[in-house]
């Protein structure tokens, strides 16, 4: 494809994408966009919502060390936006730059222009609030990010956008935040007349549930809480009954850490297994320490983990979290935990 050419394609991207709406319009220039007849394929809203009072934290810088990052809250009239790209061959960047070069024509100042481990990779993206798969999905390896503002100063901006693209094997996707300080105190009605424009003379699309998420949102929960509290109950795994070989079928925990992991080169983890009281506690330690390690070989051999990146231990009935008294109270503590380790 010509470099004019595909230049011209990924405008046409950003017209589906509705970024010509008002929220992005100067005070008194009227919304004039109209999608193309002939565009070659449609981006697809997938959620929308426009609140007034409401806030939303801003990113203005990378997520750097352990440090989270920066975060500036704006306050005003909030609309959230996502959209899916029907299209294996569109990268984040070709995404991206037509609504960069909009924001900047339309007079906003770039704040912050990232990608994935430029942003800070797994610290960065769960930082944010992002709108829940399938309607937006985010790839830890291939994400950009990008912040600007208008007017005001840079304390107090007029108006503040936030751009998030992604892209998996089948589609692209774009998460776009608005905020403006100085609308109405009002929640808006929908633009019906702004969605018609997204779907008027555009050719059907596959529903939404047919776009596979890289990273659903039991593997969400499992990273928030792993880096929340520095350990987590994997609690989707399954063992034969009295054995230490772990059931086939995909495990959200197990995506989980492995996005961990390869988002973060120099972390480890510990797998430690538990058991309930019955039985003596040399059994049970072996017989927790087999399953922890039959994760560990899982991770390995299924995920591609390095093997002197995970340590297996057992430590049997010695740390229970419910009571040995109940049958519930046991399923509980027959359990496997990953802790995150320096």
């Amino acid at each position: 494809m010509a470099a004019g050419q595909g230049q011209r394609r990924w405008r046409l991207v950003a017209l589906a994408l509705g970024l010509l709406a008002v929220p992005l319009a100067p005070p008194g220039r009227a919304r004039a966009e109209v999608l193309p007849d002939d565009l070659p394929y449609a981006a697809r809203q997938t959620a929308t919502s426009r609140r007034a009072p409401d806030s939303y934290a801003f990113p203005t810088g990378p997520a750097t060390g352990a440090a989270a990052p920066p975060l500036q809250a704006i306050e005003g009239a909030i609309s959230r936006r996502a959209w899916v790209v029907p299209a294996s061959d569109v990268t984040s960047l070709q995404l991206l730059r037509p609504l960069r070069e909009r924001l900047q024509d339309d007079g906003f100042e770039v704040v912050l222009d990232c990608a994935a481990q430029r942003c800070g990779g797994f610290d960065f993206r769960f930082a944010l609030e992002v709108i829940e798969p399938p309607a937006m999905n985010v790839d830890l390896f291939d994400y950009r990010a990008l912040t600007a503002r208008r007017s005001g100063t840079a304390e107090a901006p007029a108006q503040m956008v936030f751009l998030l693209v992604s892209r998996s094997s089948s589609a692209g996707y774009v998460q776009v935040v608005e905020a403006d300080t100085t609308a109405a105190a009002t929640t808006p009605e929908p633009d019906d007349d702004h969605d018609d424009a997204l779907t008027k003379g555009l050719p059907a699309l596959p529903p939404i549930g047919s776009v596979t998420p890289e990273l659903g949102t039991a593997a969400a929960d499992v990273i928030a809480t792993l880096d929340r509290d520095g350990h987590v109950v994997l609690s989707d795994l399954r063992f034969a009954t009295g054995a230490v070989r772990l059931e086939d079928g995909p495990a959200a925990s197990l995506d989980a850490l492995k996005e961990v992991l390869a988002a973060r080169p120099a972390q480890r983890l510990v797998l430690v297994g538990h058991t309930d009281s019955e039985g003596s506690l040399d059994t049970n330690s072996t017989l927790s320490r087999q399953r922890a390690e039959a994760v560990r070989q899982r991770l390995i051999q299924a995920h591609g983990i390095a093997p002197d990146r995970i340590e297996a231990h057992g430590v049997g009935y010695l740390a229970p979290i419910a009571s040995n008294a109940t049958e519930e109270g046991r399923k509980a503590n027959r359990r496997v935990e990953a802790i995150l380790l320096p």
